[in-house]
C-alpha cells in the first residue's frame, strides 16, 4: 500500500474535541501541503403527513452553515496558508466520513468520552470510522477528557508485528513522519509462551534469552524495507517483552501518536478492531491513528 496524503477530512461540529481535531490536521497539513476539509453533518427533516405543520429545512441548513463558517474562520486564523473546503451532507456523521473519504485522504474525527469512566471510552462514531473506514483515521480527544498526558513534539509510536496489517501501519507513520518532521519508534511486543504450553518455571533463562533474540530478528525484518525509502526519517526499533497494548500505552506519554494497524476479528473480518487496536483507541491519552489492512 503506496501512502500519499493528499487531504485531511475533519468531522467538524465546533465541539472541543471536533476543535482538537481541527487544530491537528491544520498543523499537519502544514507540513504536508495538504487540503482541509470540514465536514458536518446535518439532520435531514423526514416529511410529514399533510396537515401537519413541516418543520423547516432551512433553520437546519442555516444552523450548519454557521457551523462550517466557525470552522474556517478558525482555520484562516490558525493556519491561514492551509487551503480549506468544507461540505454539508445530510447523513449521520459516520456515513458521511467515509463517503466522503478517497485514496490520499486521512480522516481527523474528535471524540468525547462516554460510559461512568471519563476518559476511558471513545464516542460509538469514532469507533466506526475506525472500524470501517478504507483510509487512515486519527481520533483526538478534548482537552481535558484523557487521564495522562503526551508529548505533542514527541516521536510517533507505531505498534508492529510482522504482518501487513502491521506494516501498513509502519508505512503511514513513515510517511505522516517524514512530512511532519517527526522520529518514529517502532515497538514489537512480544510474550512467552503460552504457560498451558510452557510453564514460564520450565523456560531457562538461556530459553528466555534466544526467545528475546528471536523476536528482536522479526522486529528488525519488520523496519528493514523502509528504512532505504526514509532515509530522513529517524526510525528506532524497540522490542519489548509485555502486552502490545499495554506497552504501547505506557511509552505514549513520550509520543506525539500512536499508529496502529487493524484488521479486524471475528466472523466478518473488518467489523470490528482487533483488540490491541481497540484498547489503545479507547484509552491512550495521545492521538490514536489506526490504519486499517484490506486483504
Amino acid at each position: 500500500m503506496a501512502i500519499s496524503i493528499s487531504r485531511f477530512i475533519v468531522g467538524w461540529d465546533s465541539s472541543p474535541a471536533a476543535t482538537a481535531a481541527l487544530d491537528w490536521a491544520l498543523d499537519a497539513a502544514r507540513s504536508t501541503g495538504a487540503v482541509v476539509q470540514l465536514v458536518h453533518a446535518v439532520l435531514a427533516v423526514p416529511p410529514v403527513p399533510y396537515g401537519e405543520m413541516p418543520l423547516d429545512q432551512g433553520v437546519y441548513d442555516d444552523i450548519a452553515n454557521a457551523i462550517l463558517a466557525l470552522g474556517a474562520q478558525r482555520a484562516h486564523e490558525r493556519a491561514p496558508e492551509v487551503p480549506i473546503t468544507s461540505e454539508r451532507m445530510y447523513r449521520g456523521v459516520s456515513g458521511a466520513l467515509l463517503e466522503c473519504a478517497r485514496a490520499g485522504d486521512v480522516i481527523v474525527i474528535g471524540s468525547r468520552s462516554h460510559g461512568g469512566f471519563a476518559g476511558l471510552l471513545v464516542g460509538s462514531t469514532a469507533v466506526q470510522v475506525a472500524t470501517h473506514s478504507d483510509v487512515p483515521v486519527v481520533v483526538l480527544h478534548a482537552p481535558g477528557t484523557r487521564e495522562g498526558s503526551y508529548d505533542p513534539a514527541g516521536p510517533i509510536l507505531v505498534g508492529i508485528d510482522g504482518t501487513e496489517a502491521s506494516a501498513d501501519a509502519l508505512e503511514f507513520a513513515m510517511v505522516l513522519a517524514d512530512q511532519t518532521l517527526r522520529a518514529v519508534q517502532a515497538v514489537h511486543a512480544w510474550t512467552l509462551p503460552p504457560v498451558e504450553l510452557v510453564p514460564p518455571n520450565l523456560l531457562t533463562s538461556e530459553q528466555v534469552t534466544a526467545i528475546a533474540a528471536d523476536q528482536e530478528r522479526v522486529a528488525a525484518e519488520a523496519v528493514a524495507g523502509v528504512r532505504s525509502e526514509f532515509p530522513d526519517v529517524s526510525l528506532s526499533v524497540n522490542s519489548v517483552q509485555g502486552v502490545a497494548a499495554d506497552v504501547l500505552l505506557k511509552l505514549s506519554k513520550d509520543a506525539s501518536m500512536i499508529v496502529v494497524g487493524s484488521r479486524g476479528r471475528g466472523e466478518f473480518r473488518g467489523t470490528i478492531l482487533g483488540s490491541s487496536s481497540n484498547t489503545v483507541l479507547h484509552r491512550a491519552a495521545c492521538p490514536v491513528a489506526v490504519v486499517r489492512h484490506h486483504d
